[in-house]
């Protein structure tokens, strides 16, 4: 509850007590590894995300947690790496396509990303966010007509900034 309250002491407290006492229990490892990443403790998230992982090779949602701390640390190739596991041993996770696209938009794999995009709105179809990124990277990628069809979706949706965007490229 403390976590989920932002109380991050208190529930660093919590889960230090329960590593204490069983060091490899899963969900204080995960959940620890949770508070310092909000806390951008990243090295110490991704510490306690990897003992997590050994304990329970077979949870998802910790790929998922550690691609995001390699996302946050600038570490794009492992952020790819374990959203690729997450997709190959289920594909139903918007927020993976998601993630996974805007790193390889940054990597300029602006085709790849487009593609992930593509799945995530198959996923969720009325996430402005998506259209908006999907919509960047096709102008990026020199395709202006599309990016703008999206940038108007998103901004349909209610994604705030898809308007200055329109403005911006789809005069």
């Amino acid at each position: 509850m403390d976590l989920t309250a932002g109380s991050y002491k208190s529930a660093m407290d919590y889960y230090n007590r329960v590593i204490e006492l069983d060091s490899l229990n899963y969900e204080a490892l995960y959940n620890r590894s949770v508070v310092y990443q909000r806390l951008g403790q990243l090295d110490e998230a991704e510490r306690d995300i990897n003992k997590a992982i050994v304990v329970n090779k077979t949870a998802i949602q910790a790929y998922i947690a550690r691609a995001n701390i390699y996302f946050l640390q600038g570490k794009l190739e492992s952020a790819i790496e374990n959203y690729d596991f997450v997709n190959q041993a289920s594909s139903s996770y918007e927020i993976v396509f998601i993630n996974r696209g805007i790193c390889l938009a940054m990597q300029n794999k602006n085709d790849k990303a487009i593609a992930d995009f593509d799945e995530a709105i198959k996923l969720v179809p009325d996430n402005g966010y998506t259209f908006y990124l999907r919509g960047i990277s096709k102008i990026i990628n020199t395709n202006l007509l599309d990016g703008c069809k999206d940038l108007q979706k998103s901004k349909e949706l209610k994604y705030e900034r898809a308007s200055d965007d329109i403005k911006k490229y789809c005069k």
